[in-house]
């Protein structure tokens, strides 16, 4: 059996231990897709699965989250690997479970925060959000990933073709099944073999909305403010860890101007595309994220 283990349940023990829990829900253990360890049929071909390898510019919103502790005698390192989306001049969206809280005293908390790249470790800009300036869902909740949505507020990103933002859904898209049946796109820089390394490139996979009721089906319980989409097509188009965070997005109707609708949020520790997997629903969140942000 997979250990459920959120990135939030470290922060206590960071320096001397580490905490799991589990979760059984039906055939499925609900997992943050940081956490999962690469089965199923991923194999050794990984990152995200069947995904195509981005081009430059095609995806200026998206950004790789370095989670960074300073703590006396062990200096500065980089503890974790994220997603995320630049969605304002000022403000980044990633996953709940990819906020990590300080120890007073013996730890610091900071994200690096890397965007306009397709080949990782290259980025065309970079700046560093300290914890200050980063907010947590307050009823985000590490057992079920309800609200699984925190804010990095930076400085020091230029916008140009490389770097921009997403407009994200508002509360008016918050309906059931809203995206069932609905075409969505995942990007980011998941694992490439059996528990790792992360992608050295960028990649992205077209999956479909599944009505709620089939993702509850799947795990038994899933969380009110998620949704969940599933591919089993190619072999399986699906996320993987290191793409938690990430932005999923959609066409608004009529256009051709995607927009965020989704955080990659969980899956099932079974393996990376052996279930649906949940996203983190935007538009249930649209309210508080402008309490922090501000209009939008």
């Amino acid at each position: 059996m997979k250990n459920f283990v959120g990135v939030s349940l470290f922060s206590a023990v960071l320096l001397f231990g580490s905490v799991s829990t589990t979760l059984e829900h039906g055939n499925n253990i609900i997992k943050p897709i940081r956490d999962i360890e690469n089965q199923g049929s991923l194999g050794k071909s990984g990152r995200i699965i069947n995904g195509q390898a981005a081009t430059d510019g095609q995806f200026p919103y998206q950004l790789f989250v370095t989670i960074r502790t300073t703590a006396p005698l062990l200096g500065l390192r980089d503890y974790a690997y994220c997603g995320g989306s630049i969605i304002s001049t000022t403000f980044a969206m990633t996953a709940g479970h990819c906020y990590l809280a300080p120890i007073p005293v013996l730890q610091t908390v900071s994200y690096k925060l890397d965007a306009g790249m397709i080949v990782r470790n290259t980025p065309r800009q970079s700046t560093i959000v300290q914890q200050g300036q980063a907010t947590l869902h307050p009823n985000y909740n590490s057992n079920t990933l309800e609200n699984d949505v925190a804010l990095l507020r930076f400085t020091g990103l230029t916008f140009n073709t490389y770097v921009g933002s997403i407009g994200i859904a508002t509360t008016a898209w918050n309906t059931l099944d809203r995206y069932a049946g609905q075409s969505v796109r995942v990007s980011g820089f998941g694992y490439i073999s059996n528990n790792g390394p992360i992608s050295p490139i960028l990649y992205w996979i077209m999956q479909n909305g599944i009505p709620y009721a089939t993702c509850q089906a799947a795990y038994s319980a899933i969380p009110t403010t998620c949704f969940c989409a599933y591919d089993t097509t190619n072999g399986g188009r699906a996320i993987c860890s290191g793409d938690s965070g990430g932005p999923i997005t959609m066409m608004i109707p009529g256009t051709q101007t995607p927009i965020q609708i989704g955080i990659v949020s969980f899956g099932s520790s079974g393996g990376c595309d052996t279930a649906p997997q949940g996203y983190t629903n935007v538009a249930a969140m649209y309210a508080w994220i402008i309490s922090v942000t501000g209009p939008l």
